[in-house]
């Protein structure tokens, strides 16, 4: 991501502390989605009614914390750097390293599958 983004000293000097913190929380919220995940996997595909539907409640509230980070840090990064490097860091965003985004989905009862 360094080869693309090109910083400056000063940018990298602003950019980079809140590049660690972000990865760390974005990495957390990564964690709670991986709980369900496994918590899911646990169950399935005898899930309770209730439990699936407190697992989607949580699962949107990741989602949402996720996209409200990714927004929160963007908007900084985009005032740490050019607006050259900033529109070159949202087109790496989802390199390796940045961000992993996992998609869960929980079973479709009407899906013979399940």
């Amino acid at each position: 991501m360094s080869e693309a983004l090109r910083l400056t000293e000063r940018e990298g000097a602003a950019f980079w502390p809140l590049y660690e913190q972000c990865r760390a929380e974005l990495d957390e919220l990564g964690d709670g989605l991986v709980k369900l995940v496994l918590e899911h996997a646990g169950v399935h595909p005898d899930v309770p009614e209730a439990r699936a539907e407190r697992m989607l409640k949580d699962y949107t509230a990741l989602k949402r914390k996720l996209a409200d980070k990714r927004a929160w840090y963007f908007k900084r990064a985009g005032k740490a750097l050019s607006a050259a490097n900033a529109t070159a860091r949202r087109s790496v965003k989802s390199k390796p390293g940045w961000i992993v985004v996992l998609r869960f989905r929980l079973p479709n009862p009407a899906n013979s599958q399940y």
